[in-house]
């Protein structure tokens, strides 16, 4: 089955481990081949991407130039005010929210939707959705191999804690920006230093020999640099 031209679809799941049906869009590439495998990216904040971070429009437009490669989107979006419940590590929903992603939502989308030969199956989230993004690749190595955090919330030592005792860091690659201008980051836990707390991180990632990219881009906390910064996350690891 092959699709000419770029969609977007919307979906929902019974989560056991959530407790509630959950929302999910789904986009495919232009030319899609279900013959093909193709790598497929998880977002966190997921209607956020698609709207603010313009996630689809990218995709399009890169593919179209040449210079992307097709990769499957899957986007989770998240309701406020449970999103510390469900993406820092101290919150009461955040095991949960692991499991459904890992247990339900990917065999449901990548076997049951689309029945899909997955080359290699990725996580990118802004803020708290780039350490719930680590918190699955930490937790579950097996599962992802490809994660991009953008302006990543590690302020807390909770947040890098799964870190110390996670397995086969070698077999995911990180892809890690944040904005020289996030010093002072206002947060439910007070004003925070975003640019040294992903330092920090760096720090530790490259005592422990993972392999990861990181760098800082002039900007603020805001969708105004992850919007920015998408095309080159995403061409870091899908580029033609």
């Amino acid at each position: 089955m092959s699709s000419p031209r770029s969609q977007i679809s919307r979906h929902a799941i019974d989560s056991r481990f959530l407790r509630e049906t959950r929302k999910f869009w789904l986009y495919i590439p232009e030319d899609f081949d279900l013959d093909q495998p193709y790598p497929v990216l998880y977002a966190h904040d997921g209607e956020d991407y698609l709207t603010m971070g313009r996630i689809r429009t990218i995709a399009n437009e890169r593919y179209r130039d040449g210079t992307l490669k097709p990769i499957v989107i899957v986007g989770i979006p998240v309701d406020k005010k449970l999103r510390n419940a469900e993406y820092h590590p101290e919150g009461h929903r955040h095991r949960a929210y692991l499991s459904f992603v890992v247990e339900e939502l990917i065999p449901y989308v990548e076997n049951s939707v689309l029945q899909l030969r997955t080359k290699e199956r990725a996580t990118i989230g802004s803020s708290l959705g780039g350490v719930v993004g680590c918190q699955l690749a930490w937790n579950y190595p097996e599962k992802f191999q490809i994660v991009i955090s953008q302006s990543g919330a590690f302020y807390s030592p909770s947040t890098t804690a799964a870190l110390h005792n996670a397995r086969h860091l070698d077999k995911t690659r990180y892809y890690f920006m944040v904005g020289t201008n996030e010093r002072h980051v206002s947060t439910s836990m007070g004003t925070m230093d975003f640019l040294q707390a992903n330092r920090k991180l760096r720090n530790l990632l490259e005592e422990k020999g993972t392999p990861f990219h990181y760098e800082e881009q002039e900007g603020g906390h805001t969708w105004g640099l992850w919007q920015k910064n998408l095309p080159d996350a995403l061409a870091y690891f899908w580029s033609r």
